[in-house]
Parts: structure tokens; sequence; C-alpha cells
């Protein structure tokens, strides 16, 4: 079988090769085994149905290049190949196999190559260029092959290389966006060089369809960007609010830009503090982490340029390095993008080469942009969020400059009410204004009791505290177990001891026989002869001893009386009303002027006594001045909440004083008649809610009295 032989017609794409591409074709004129041209059609089908099925996959297009070219290369047995795509007009290289081993590694003799791809691009035909091809060469040599476009043998333009140059286009409905390059040995005849363009151009057609669906897809994920872009845009420009403005930036910039966090900053002054994070309903400025993004964000505004970091921080400046590396080492970010946010009008967003230099600009924000687990910083990662930071930058100046107008919420509401001007609306307006103004008048004008509210205790008038005139401890107890039993004047209740003070009775009295004996010393030694030095000398010790025993008698009469005070006895007739005396005060310590129990008189009176807050001693006055009777008081018990009971104002107190609550209050007494009230009920402590009877005034004013007094009080006294 003869090398250069033409393939039939009716051959498949793996045999329009002859097997001699498989380094079979320096065998020309020899016998050739048939096991092994078998072997070499089935490796080539093989690599044929790879290609097909991996131009029916989802892969991206760089790992489509890699797996289509090197089986290509494979199947052709080449040396090598290149896959050329146009970008801005040029051809870009995508993706080799052993160019370096061809001369198109030397940059010298690339533009008649490069010249050469696009003449081949702008014909859109595939070509095959000999070896070593150049311009003073005859032109073209034309074959027509079944199943295919005219393949031409060019020799004109420049192929500096020792390779037969095997080109076919790349189509995107029916538009030609890139090239397939093989460089194949120079050895063969013309008709196996057909074969491999014939099968160059069969294997396109796959990577065409690859390339088709892979527009789709683009096509697809560019509308959905779009339309979350288009939400996002909504989002951030549909609040004025600076606040939700930068949290709608900050939700809706994550979804769009799809990485783990985005964080906004907004510069006050000179810094730059964290307002809003991805997630987060609010933020912790004080943390540390928050603090180190604080202080990196104000490091990269002041470039006016975005950085981005992946990892590799050898082309950052110091001082933003040790605060990037103080922030990454508490957040664990992999990738942090920091996008100054400029003040930006409309014609900002537009033609990039149009819009005013960064330079130029104010900055009023960033915009902060993490990834946690992904390391690797894509290209549509850096576009999105660049997207995103110029719509963001111009959302935040709107509600920046909305908010610095002075009254800008009051203008606001003022737009609204011409809508209710408007003579479809009229009848509408005349009806809320009729149902408003005869609610005001009805406020105004209608009289109602007004009560100042107040709270206190139910309080017998006599009672008797007995309190402790001396210390010691308690030791018995002689009050009746039986509450209802009555103790009476001067009767014992209770016996104190006093250790330490029965020693210095004793230790008193042990002075004053002291003295008494130095006195009778002195009195036996004056009958003695003594010199007159001695005798005024024994005369001033003996007054000495004379007062030393006069200052111990009082000293000890006192201690005496503090003995008696132990025993403690009842001050008048009465009922003793403590709960669990013996338990309370049973063999424990007791200091001077404790209370120890209360006796109420079983003949008392009781009387309500309220503490009046503050605010309302106004008012109190004001019905005191205009009172010509007194002044009625209702009230109820906690204990008996159904029932209200009627009283009377007979005391008030003349200063204000801090009770029962935090507030200064004014004590207020109210007498009431007992027999209305059950006996059981009459008990000290009792908790009582009262309404003082001030007069009447108008509803609204005893409606919004406190309102209109707090607001005199908190905002009105300031201007």
């Amino acid at each position: 079988m003869s090398t250069d032989l033409p393939t039939p017609e009716s051959t498949s794409a793996s045999e329009s090769v002859p097997f001699t591409l498989h380094d079979k074709h320096q065998q020309a004129n020899s016998h050739i085994n048939q096991d092994l041209i078998l072997e070499t059609r089935n490796q080539i089908r093989q690599l044929v149905d790879e290609i097909t099925e991996l131009s029916q996959s989802e892969c991206s297009k760089l790992e489509f290049y890699e797996g289509f070219l090197s089986r290509c290369t494979q199947a052709l047995a080449s040396v090598g190949g290149a896959i050329w795509e146009l970008k801005d007009g040029t051809l870009h290289l995508e993706y080799q196999i052993n160019l370096g081993q061809t001369s198109l590694a030397d940059k010298t003799v690339r533009p008649g190559h490069d010249a050469l791809l696009s003449q081949i691009f702008s014909a859109g035909e595939p070509r095959l260029i000999p070896a070593n091809s150049g311009s003073d060469q005859p032109t073209t040599t034309k074959t027509t092959t079944t199943n295919t476009a005219s393949a031409e043998t060019e020799n004109s333009l420049g192929n500096p290389t020792n390779h037969l140059l095997v080109i076919a286009p790349l189509t995107v409905n029916q538009q030609t966006v890139g090239l397939v390059e093989i460089f194949q040995r120079s050895d063969s005849g013309p008709t196996t060089q057909r074969g491999y363009l014939r099968f160059l151009l069969q294997m396109c057609g796959a990577a065409n369809n690859f390339l088709n669906c892979d527009q789709l897809r683009e096509f697809d994920g560019q509308q959905q960007m779009w339309q979350q872009l288009d939400h996002f845009i909504r989002n951030i420009h549909e609040n004025l609010n600076v606040d939700q403005s930068m949290f709608a930036i900050a939700n809706e910039g994550r979804r769009v830009i799809d990485c783990d966090r985005v964080s906004v900053a907004l510069k006050r002054g000179s810094k730059f503090q964290i307002k809003a994070v991805s997630g987060l309903d609010s933020v912790e400025r004080r943390a540390d982490q928050v603090s180190y993004l604080s202080k990196l964000t104000r490091a990269v505004a002041r470039t006016n340029e975005p950085l981005w970091y992946s990892g590799d921080d050898e082309q950052l400046p110091p001082q933003i390095e040790s605060l990037l590396h103080n922030y990454v080492d508490l957040s664990h970010s992999k990738i942090v993008g920091i996008i100054p946010l400029f003040q930006t009008s409309p014609e900002d967003i537009g033609d990039r080469e149009k819009r005013p230099q960064r330079k130029t600009k104010k900055v009023i924000g960033a915009m902060i942009v993490e990834q946690l687990g992904d390391e690797t910083l894509s290209r549509s990662l850096t576009n999105r969020t660049q997207t995103c930071a110029e719509h963001s930058g111009l959302a935040l100046s709107n509600a920046i400059t909305h908010n610095s107008i002075l009254f800008a919420g009051v203008l606001a509401k003022l737009g609204q009410v011409t809508a209710i001007a408007k003579l479809r609306n009229l009848p509408k307006t005349l009806l809320v204004l009729a149902i408003l103004l005869g609610g005001l008048a009805i406020l105004s004008l209608t009289p109602v009791s007004f009560d100042l509210g107040a709270e206190g205790e139910l309080k017998p008038e006599t009672t008797h505290e007995v309190y402790a005139q001396t210390a010691g401890t308690l030791m018995e107890l002689f009050v009746p177990e039986n509450p209802d039993e009555m103790v009476f004047k001067d009767q014992k209740l209770a016996r104190m001891e006093n250790t330490d003070l029965l020693v210095e009775v004793r230790d008193l009295q042990g002075k004053i026989d002291q003295a008494e004996e130095k006195i009778e010393k002195f009195n036996r030694a004056q009958g003695s002869e003594l010199d007159r030095t001695e005798l005024l000398m024994m005369e001033a010790e003996m007054d000495e001893a004379f007062v030393e025993k006069e200052t111990y008698i009082n000293k000890l009469n006192i201690r005496l009386r503090e003995l008696e005070e132990l025993e403690i006895v009842a001050p008048a007739d009465g009922h003793v009303v403590n709960w669990k005396l013996r338990e309370h005060l049973m063999r424990r310590p007791v200091e001077r002027g404790q209370n120890l129990m209360t006796i109420v008189d079983p003949n008392t009176e009781w009387l309500v006594e309220l503490e009046l807050p503050e605010r309302r001693t106004m008012h109190l006055m004001k019905a005191l001045q205009n009172q010509t009777e007194p002044i009625s008081v209702t009230f109820t018990l906690a204990s008996h909440p159904g029932k209200e009971f009627q009283g009377s104002l007979q005391r008030v107190d003349e200063k204000l004083e801090v009770h029962s609550e935090s507030q200064n209050s004014l004590r207020v007494i109210v007498g009431f008649d007992e027999s209305e009230m059950p006996p059981e009920l009459l008990r000290d402590g009792t908790r009582v809610t009262a309404k003082i009877d001030a007069g009447t005034r108008s509803l609204g004013y005893v409606w919004m009295h406190e309102l209109y007094e707090t607001v005199q009080t908190t905002v009105m006294f300031w201007f």
C-alpha cells in the first residue's frame, strides 16, 4: 500500500488520515502489516471520539483547547500546534504545543508568520503552507476535496519554520473567530497533506460546535449577570438614606460579585468607618477585626487606586502590607479587594475614556470584597466588583448629597402636600380636614375630670417604734406569739446581754475600790509627823484620788443605766405587728438604735400615705389654691383591687424627698372613713394606688399634658 494514495470519499474522519501519519510514512513502497493499520485506525477513531465527547462537555475554553489540540497533534503524528483567537482586532495565542521547537520561538521571524495568519483569518479558508515559504515564491495552488471548503497550498507569505503548516479556521455563527495551526513534517506527498487538512477541518467542525455552545453559555451567564446587576442597581438606588443604601450595597453586591463577604466603609473626616457588612444587621466598631479593616481601608483610599490581594504582597508598600497582614490574620481571607468609592455623577457611568481622572475625584467611601476559601483571583471577580463599585459610588453620592440638604425630610413631606390639594382629591381632602377639625374641637372643648396618679401605702396614724437603747445580744423575747394579744406599757418585751458591759462594770468597781484605798491611806498618813513638802505632795495625790473616784463613779452609773436598758419594755399599749420576731432577733447581735419592733395603738386612725411624683406637684398646688372644699381622693388597695374607696386630702409635705422611687416625690396624707373598709384589710404597708382630683381640664389636655410637659422640659427649654 502506498503512503500517497488518496482516501475514498466514503471513509470516516479517522480514515481520512493515512496510517502513515503515525510514524509509518517512512515505510513508503513497502509491505504494511494489516494488523498495524487496523490498530492505528482504531487509535485515531478513539481520539476522534474523545474530541467529539470533549466538544459536548461544559468545560472551560482553555480546557477544551488543551484537550483538542493534544489529540489532534497525536492523531496527525505532528510536531506540535497552536490555537489563535481574535481579541481586540489582533490574533492572540491561546494555547500551543511545542511552539518552542519551531523557529517561531525567535521573535525576529514572527512578523511574516503573523501577517500570514492575518491573511488566512481574513479569507476564512483552510490552507496548507509549505516549509520555509516566503513572499518571493509562487502563489497558491487550489485543490477541491469532497465535504470540505477549498484547500490551498500557499507559497507566498512567510512560513519561516521547517514544518508544513496545516491551518484551519474556527467559526462561531459562520464568523471566523480563530485559527488552528498544526506543525507537520514536510516530507509527505500532496495527497497525504490534503488528508491532513481534511482531518483537521472535520475536527474543527467539532470545535466549532463547542465554541457555539460556549458562546451560548456565555450569553446565558451574561444575561443572568445583567439581571442580577439590574436588581442590584434598583435596590441601592431605592432609598436615599445613607445607612440603608450601604446595607443594600453590601448584601446585594455580594450576590452580584459572587464572593463570601462584602463590606462598605464611609469616610468621616480623615477616617473610614465600616458601616455595613453583608449578612450582619449591625457592626461592632470596637472589634479588632473591624478596627484593622478601617485602618487598612484608609491607607488604600489615599492612593485612589484599588487594591487586590491574593497571597502575593511583594509589590505592596510597607504601610499597607503591615495593616493587611494584621487584618488577614484575624479574618483568614484568601482574597481581599479594596475599591475606593468616588463622588460620582450619572455622566461618569458609561464610556471609560470620557470619565474624569480618579485623582480629580473625591473619595467618599470604599467597597471591600473578600473570599475566604478560593485563592484564585479571577478576571470575572475583578470586573464584577469594579462594575458594582461604580454604581455603588453613584448611589452613595446621591444619598450623601440628599441628606446634606437642610430640612430635606421636611421638604419631602411638603412636596407630598401638593398631591392632596389636586381637584380630584378635593372631596376626600375636605372630608379628612372636617374629621380632623371635629376631633380637635372635641379634644379642646370637652371638659373631663383631671386626676393625678400616685402610689403609696396604708399606715396607722399612731405607732410606737421600739429601739435598742444599747448594743448587745438579744437572749430572751417575751412578746406574745398571738398577734391579736396586746402588750401594755412598761411590760417587759425582751432581755439582752452584753458581756463587755459587765466586764467594764466590774473593772470600774475595782478602780473605785483602789481609789478609796488610796484616800484611806492618805488619811492615816496625815497623823504622822511630815515636813511641809511631803504634806503638800500627799494632799495633791489625795485630791487626784478623789477626782479619779468621782470619774469612775460617773462612768459606773452610766454603765449601770446601760445594763438596765438591756431590758426592753413596751413604750405604750398596743399590738406588736412585726413578723417572726423570734427568728429575726433571738440570739443575734443588736446595735444601739436598731429598730426591734413596732407597736400599733389599737385605737389608732388609719391613713393613706401617698408619694406624688415631682412632675405632678404643680397641678396639685394649683388645685389647693383653687379649692373651696377638701380635695377628694379615690384609691384602691392592692389586697382588694376590685373595690374603690373615697378619702380626702389632709396634709401635704413641705419638701420633696426621694422615697421609694429613684425620683423626687411629695408626701401626701389622705384620710378616709374606716367604717367603709373591712377591718381585716387594715394592715400596715398595704400598697395603695390613688387618683387625686385636681379639677377639670379639656380632654386633649388630660390625654396629652405629660407629652407636652416632656417636650417642654427636654426640647423647648434649649431653644
